[in-house]
């Protein structure tokens, strides 16, 4: 579930530059260049993070071991 005082966009951003540099790093460029009028701290950027990662993992289901139907060998 999505915090209701975050938006979708900032957790999109969160997220995407959370994959590329460190947490402190990604809350520092994303204070600088938006206007969220609140301090935005590397904890809250890694807790976003790792909730939309386990959002997007829930939506895979389960992993199939084979997707070849029947007999590997024909």
């Amino acid at each position: 579930m999505i915090a209701e005082r975050t938006t979708p966009e900032l957790l999109y951003l969160e997220a995407k530059f959370a994959g590329l540099v460190s947490y402190g790093l990604s809350a520092k460029l994303l204070a600088d260049i938006l206007p969220l009028g609140r301090p935005l701290h590397a904890a809250a950027v890694r807790l976003h993070a790792q909730t939309v990662a386990q959002r997007l993992e829930d939506e895979l289901g389960d992993e199939r071991w084979s997707f070849i139907d029947g007999c590997p060998a024909t």
